[in-house]
């Protein structure tokens, strides 16, 4: 985050300075990336592999992508979950890489973001199981089993 705020001032400071004026950056809120914990993401393994495949339950790094569910994640624990639901496929590392001829992979919040309808049961499925299996006590983390 700290990188990304400082290319951002020196952005407006530069483009700024480029038509004779000057720029003041204020960053308002600082969001920390989500990072899904480990004790988490053990207790929701087996009903994510259960609803939607052992090989399709990939794991991802921390992205600082996702408005403010860091916030929640950190202070009360879960998960951030993503659905593929755009034109991909995994590449021989298991990283999710466009499909030739599709339309590409579109990050949320942009005007050029679509999402393939078909895989909105799946989606449905995979979060009304995750909710059931917390509410009976079978998605929670050894420390609060």
């Amino acid at each position: 985050m700290a990188d990304v705020q400082r290319r951002l001032t020196r952005l407006a400071e530069h483009t700024a300075e480029a038509h004779g004026c000057t720029a003041t950056v204020e960053h308002l809120q600082d969001v920390p990336a989500v990072d899904n914990r480990q004790e988490w993401l053990d207790a929701a393994l087996p009903t994510l592999r259960r609803v939607v495949g052992a090989d399709r339950v990939l794991e991802t790094g921390a992205t600082l992508g996702y408005d403010d569910v860091s916030e929640f994640v950190n202070a009360y624990g879960g998960l951030y979950v993503m659905l593929g639901a755009q034109d991909t496929e995994l590449d021989a590392a298991g990283n999710p890489v466009p499909t030739p001829g599709g339309r590409g992979i579109v990050p949320n919040h942009n005007p050029h973001f679509y999402l393939d309808d078909d895989t909105l049961p799946t989606g449905v499925r995979l979060h009304a199981h995750l909710a059931a299996d917390h509410l009976t006590g079978r998605l929670l983390p050894a420390d609060r089993a």
